[in-house]
């Protein structure tokens, strides 16, 4: 018997992430007869971001960037000065960028002088999933956490190829690595000239834009592909500039509200 785990409106498509006994398997459909999406995950959250993502792309009204802002104003009105977007999406991000600005200042981690068990304290967030949060840990705690620090911080203040070089080898040495991890603390460091890069979310918006990062991502950690991401950022920042996004914190937010967001989220006090 099929357990309903989560399960969200997005249009006129309900969403539904099930435990079948072999493992969650997410389901969007319109009405029993017709489903529109089945797909398979281990990871509830990220699963959850695959199906809507992938729903989201299928709803022409969310098309462009006309139909992108149309649909980040349904969820919050008065855009970027919206006092629900600032509780949901902006203030902790902020507040972890203060923390790790005075737990781990770029200068000191650049020298391979900050503590990466404070850079672990001071940049939680939940824009990793759980899966990533504890890989980041364990690169942190492992006697290469320094240089990992250290090489994050070579790619804030600009050697990108080298920091993601650095930052690719150890996060496989020791873990894992993807995207999220190596993209992370550059992002947090230096949030007006770097990108988190979540990658479900990001292709989906690219694709519902029009912008070629939806066909040239690659999960291999390149410099090339990491400057697509930028070009996709700052081709964001301008489309959006009547909202007047202040930062990277606010095109980021933007992506992920349009393409992650549901009814139900839309809808929350």
């Amino acid at each position: 018997m099929l357990k309903t785990i989560k399960e969200g409106r997005l249009g006129k498509h309900t969403l539904r992430i099930v435990e079948t006994g072999k493992g969650l398997q997410g389901i969007a459909f319109i009405d029993a007869e017709r489903r529109s999406a089945i797909m398979a995950g281990d990871d509830l959250e990220e699963l959850w971001e695959r199906l809507v993502v992938e729903v989201g792309q299928q709803a022409a009204e969310y098309v462009g960037y006309d139909g992108a802002i149309a649909r980040f104003k349904q969820i919050f009105p008065t855009g970027f000065a919206d006092p629900r977007y600032h509780s949901k999406e902006r203030d902790y991000k902020l507040a972890a960028i203060a923390r790790l600005a005075e737990a781990a200042p770029l200068e000191d981690a650049l020298a391979g002088k900050a503590d990466p068990e404070a850079v672990l304290r001071a940049s939680h967030t939940n824009l990793l999933f759980r899966s990533e949060s504890i890989a980041l840990r364990a690169i942190l705690l492992h006697t290469s956490g320094r240089k990992f620090v250290q090489a994050a911080a070579e790619m804030a203040m600009g050697d990108v190829a080298q920091g993601l070089a650095t930052m690719s080898r150890i996060a496989s040495d020791v873990d894992r690595k993807s995207w999220p991890l190596v993209t992370y603390l550059p992002f947090l460091w230096q949030p007006d000239e770097h990108m988190f890069l979540k990658p479900t979310v990001a292709k989906g918006f690219a694709e519902r834009v029009g912008h070629r990062f939806a066909y040239e991502y690659s999960s291999d950690i390149k410099a090339e592909v990491y400057a697509g991401l930028l070009d996709l950022t700052a081709g964001a920042r301008r489309s959006i500039a009547a909202l007047e996004p202040a930062d990277n914190v606010d095109v980021q937010s933007f992506i992920w509200a349009v393409a992650k967001y549901t009814d139900e989220d839309a809808a929350e006090d």
